[in-house]
Order: structure tokens, then C-alpha cells, then sequence
């Protein structure tokens, strides 16, 4: 009965093969997409991983205002960093200043981050960061810089700056309502190992003075690291900060940084899951489609073969074998796809250029391929039950009589 069904199937070999296909790219998009999301979140894992455990990130409160937008609700100054340095578990309170610049040497030219904060530090805050080439910039230097992995791309055909180049740092702001550049001189006395980690790739370090200076922050730091004795004291430190300055900052702590990028990354892949679960409905409508038309096509040859003996339980069964084989593999070669599409979809994550690129692996599960596999096979056998039905419910006599 299956030679059978499979031979009903490849005398229509054009409608049976657009039904498959639309029940793999349904198949498909589903495997890719739970292989994208499963590699993506251990990509989150591991650029989390980089900040201590016992970190928490203190930055000011916003508020909105009617004509000057969003507004810090307080000032995060040395008092403020010596306050919060002093309260019970505190280990360490690293402020820092945080901008973006025009980087130039050489003639060359690119967009980074820079962060000015005490390097003496940065290992209790982001121990993955080592030194590749030179060595780290002290608090009082104010020519040295240190270059993330990405920002000196000495890995590539054009590196952009070695070790003792001088760079350009060129920050833009505005005063009096008019777009104001200040520039500065660094020598590159630091070169970062990669981390993996977009933040610390794409980041200048300089000292806290001099990026005070350069970005004319007047004092008023962006942020504090707060580097707690022990994980388990987080709850506790951030009570603390809570109840001397309430609503006027913010705390995050590595575990809200992932719950956030996980609900999104979630939304984004219920969405296009979605996307896939609507192409295996249109799969199934097909399935339906193609299996009536057989039915209507083949009245005269069911009724044949009830005349021949065939039961009704048979014709049904026949028809659900059509069903089968169309699930079949349509989940199979959707499973064997989307491993394909899950590692396309990734490559596309590189093309936000080499400053802000994510390389991630997908990873594939085992389980996530046997489950699309069923959803599919269950999906096509369920779309060919009312067509199998019909089928085995005609009147040989009446069948018969068909021209």
C-alpha cells in the first residue's frame, strides 16, 4: 500500500512536489530559527560572562521633561563614589566616563566607544580583559590609551594601530546650540587580547582625567562599577544604594542584563517562529489541496478498487500513507534545511560591519530536530484526514459510473 501511495503520488509529481515544498520551508524556518536562538543565547552567556558576577552598574535615573527630552534625575560625582565605596559589602566603587569618538591614525578613520575609568581596576570588573601588547594606562596618564581587539584590527590586512602610534581622538558635542569637535592626541600604549566580548573589542581606554577633560563632562561621571565582596551580598549592596538615593539611579546587575536581552531575543524569535508555523499551515492547506484534487481525479480508480475488494479502512488508509509520505519528507529534508538556515542566519549577524558584528555558532539540538520533525509529520497527517475520509466514504457503483 505504501509502493502504492508513493506511485500515486509521482504521477503528480509537479503538485506533490510544490505541497513538499511548502512543508519544508515551514520544516525549515522553524529548525533555523531554534538553532539561531539556542546560539544566541550562549552567545549573551558568554559577553555576560565578562563582567564579574558581583558587579553592579550604577548609573543616574531619567526623567522626561517637556523641552529638554530625557533628563538624569541626579549627578553621579567623587562624593557619590565615595559614599557608596564606604557602604557594608562594598569591595570597590569604579566610576567611569563613557563616549563615543572619532578614532584616526595614519591617515585611517573609525567610530569607537572610549571609556575613561581607573585600568588599575578593570580586572575586578571585566577579568577576561588581558593585556595582548604593552601594558595598561595609569590613572594620572595623560597621553596613554589602551585599544580593544577590534579598534586596532591588527588580526586583519589593514591594521588601523600598533603599539606607539599616535591616534587622534575626536569627540563632538554641542554648546551654545552649535556642534562643537574637540580632538586629542593619544600613543597607543596597549593592546587588548579579543574577548569575544562587542563592548571591550570596540572600546579606547584612557585615563579617568583626561576623558573628563576630552568630553567635557565637568566631574559627572556616567557610571559607577560597584564590585561587591561576594555575589551573595548583591541583593544587599543594591538595598543599600536603594535606600540613599531611591528613584534618582538605576542598578542592573548581570542576571537583569540577561532576563532583558532574553525577552527580547524571545519576542524575536515567537515572531518569527510564527513566520514558520504559518508556512506549515499553508503546507498543510496544500496538503488538503493536492490529496481533494486526487480524490476527484482518482474517483473512477476507488471505485476500481473497491469493486476489487479494497475496504473503506484501505482507501482511507491510502490516502493518509499520501498524507505520511509528504510529511515525511517534508520534515525531513526541512530538518536537514534549516540545520543549513540556522548557520545563514547567523553569518547574517556579521554583517553590521567589523565594529559591531556578532559571531555566534547556532546550536542544533537533537530534540529541537525530532520534535519539528513530528510537528511536521503530525501536521500532514492531520491535513490528509479529511480528504482520506472522503475518499473512503464513495460509492463504488457511483464511482464506477464516473467518466
Amino acid at each position: 500500500m505504501l509502493y502504492y501511495a508513493f506511485e500515486a503520488l509521482k504521477e503528480r509529481k509537479l503538485r506533490a512536489a510544490l505541497t513538499i515544498l511548502m512543508v519544508v520551508t515551514g520544516g525549515a524556518l522553524i529548525t533555523s530559527i531554534n538553532g539561531m536562538s539556542a546560539g544566541f543565547d550562549n552567545y549573551v552567556r558568554d559577553q555576560l560572562s565578562s563582567l564579574s558576577p558581583n558587579v553592579l552598574i550604577v548609573t543616574p535615573a531619567t526623567e522626561m521633561t517637556l523641552f529638554l527630552g530625557n533628563r538624569p534625575k541626579t549627578t553621579i560625582t567623587e562624593s557619590m563614589v565615595r559614599t557608596i565605596e564606604a557602604l557594608p559589602g562594598v569591595e570597590y566603587a569604579v566610576p567611569y566616563y563613557r563616549g563615543q569618538v572619532v578614532a584616526k591614525c595614519g591617515g585611517r578613520m573609525q567610530t569607537a566607544s572610549v571609556s575613561g575609568i581607573d585600568q588599575t581596576k578593570l580586572v575586578y570588573v571585566d577579568p577576561k580583559l588581558e593585556i595582548m601588547k604593552g601594558e595598561f594606562v595609569q590613572p594620572n596618564d595623560p597621553t596613554g590609551a589602551v585599544l580593544g581587539s577590534k579598534v586596532a584590527k591588527l588580526d586583519t590586512d589593514n591594521p588601523f594601530a600598533d603599539l606607539g602610534y599616535s591616534i587622534k581622538l575626536e569627540y563632538y558635542t554641542r554648546e551654545g546650540g552649535k556642534q562643537v569637535k574637540i580632538s586629542r592626541s593619544f600613543i597607543v600604549k596597549g593592546i587588548l587580547k579579543p574577548v569575544g566580548n562587542i563592548v571591550s573589542d570596540t572600546t579606547i581606554y584612557i585615563s579617568p582625567q583626561v576623558a573628563n577633560s576630552l568630553m567635557k563632562r565637568g566631574g559627572k561621571y556616567d557610571g559607577i562599577f560597584v564590585v561587591v565582596k561576594e555575589p551573595e551580598l548583591n541583593e544587599q549592596v543594591e538595598e543599600e544604594i536603594k535606600a540613599r538615593y531611591g528613584e534618582n539611579v538605576d542598578i542592573t546587575s548581570p542576571e537583569e542584563i540577561f532576563s532583558i536581552v532574553k525577552n527580547i531575543t524571545s519576542g524575536v524569535s515567537a515572531f518569527i517562529l510564527s513566520i514558520g508555523s504559518v508556512s506549515l499551515i499553508v503546507g498543510a492547506i496544500g496538503i488538503v489541496t493536492t490529496l481533494f484534487t486526487s480524490v476527484l481525479e482518482r474517483t473512477k480508480e476507488i471505485g476500481t478498487l473497491k469493486a476489487l475488494g479494497f475496504s473503506s479502512r484501505h482507501v482511507l488508509l491510502l490516502f493518509l500513507m499520501e498524507a505520511m509520505i509528504i510529511g515525511v519528507i517534508g520534515g525531513i529534508v526541512g530538518a536537514i534545511g534549516g540545520i543549513g538556515g540556522s548557520y545563514l542566519l547567523t553569518s547574517l549577524m556579521k554583517l553590521g560591519g567589523p565594529m559591531m558584528s556578532i559571531t555566534m555558532t547556532p546550536v542544533v539540538r537533537v530534540e529541537d530536530l525530532v520534535s519539528t520533525f513530528f510537528i511536521v509529520l503530525g501536521l500532514s497527517l492531520a491535513a490528509g484526514v479529511y480528504p482520506a475520509w472522503r475518499a473512503s466514504r464513495l460509492d463504488p457503483v457511483v464511482a464506477l459510473r464516473k467518466e
